[in-house]
């Protein structure tokens, strides 16, 4: 089964987004970006997750708290099971996407068809 890294950004993106904003614990723009090996198919991936925000108003902790949902949420979807690793590391980096600085929060993705 090949995973589209866009597909399961957008399903990320909209679980964040539908979320009330009492569950999300902060307000701003949230960047995601699922990145996954080239051949990203077969019996196990392996990749990382990030979520990012505008640096000048960065919140490692509301970054966090959001990476805790998603964790939550992607943990067995109906066609794959999604793992969202406990360990983050945080960073900062210049987007050309964005046209911002961003603060990033990374954590090790593990995707497993079912």
């Amino acid at each position: 089964m090949r995973v589209e890294p866009a597909e399961l950004e957008a399903a990320i993106y909209n679980h964040i987004t539908s979320m009330p904003a009492s569950a999300r614990s902060g307000e701003g723009t949230v960047y995601v970006k699922v990145a996954l090996p080239d051949n990203a198919g077969g019996d196990e991936v392996h990749g990382g997750l990030f979520l990012s925000m505008p640096y000048v108003d960065g919140d490692k902790d509301w970054l966090s708290k959001l990476m805790a949902h998603v964790r939550e949420r992607f943990d067995g979807t109906d066609d794959l099971h999604v793992v969202v690793g406990s360990d983050e590391e945080v960073s900062a980096f210049d987007d050309a996407e964005a046209g911002t600085r961003l603060l990033n929060l990374f954590s090790p993705l593990t995707i497993n068809p079912r």
